[in-house]
């Protein structure tokens, strides 16, 4: 995923497509620099995708490229110009977080799964939807899954003989954690 916003980036930065004709295209200095530019909020301030997306592609450089130190270094000084990582919550998210200090509300999220289902059972209409919603919220309380993978459905599979009962299923690849 890192990598195709990288050739979107460098493309909409005035990149020939057609030019693009290896990871090494990704690495060069000036790409590198144009990539980046694309994730800036403003001219000082680098979104968070933007370090994670640097060491990405540095990472791409020593790894797959197999650029020399020389270069690896260069990249690295242009990595540095987004400034230090933040290493903590935005403030919208630190707030959003901070309502689960209450225990009434802590309580109302843990039980939302069941009050859903039970409503689900009563409200033929939407029945399907419901329950769907239901379990999304139950599997994320359990599991820090990214939503994109919940709801894709291509990672379920059903187990078992006479009543198979439906697994999640997520690739190492997926990246879950994020």
């Amino acid at each position: 995923m890192e990598l195709g916003l990288a050739l979107s980036a460098l493309v909409a930065a005035g990149r020939e497509p057609a030019s693009i004709t290896s990871l090494a295209c990704l690495v060069e200095p000036a790409a590198f620099m144009a990539i980046l530019r694309r994730y800036l909020k403003d001219p000082k301030t680098p979104r968070p995708f933007a370090h994670n997306l640097a060491w990405t592609m540095i990472s791409l450089a020593r790894r797959w490229v197999r650029l020399d130190p020389v270069s690896i270094g260069e990249l690295d000084e242009l990595r540095k110009c987004l400034g230090d990582q933040r290493n903590r919550l935005t403030e919208k998210n630190r707030r959003l977080l901070n309502t689960l200090d209450d225990p009434a509300v802590r309580a109302k999220l843990l039980v939302l799964p069941d009050r859903l289902a039970n409503w689900a059972e009563r409200a033929p209409p939407a029945r399907a939807i419901i329950m769907q919603i239901a379990v999304a919220i139950a599997i994320l309380q359990n599991a820090p899954l990214r939503i994109a993978i919940l709801v894709a459905g291509r990672h379920t599979s059903r187990r078992g003989e006479e009543r198979p009962s439906p697994h999640l299923r997520a690739p190492a690849e997926s990246n879950c954690s994020r």
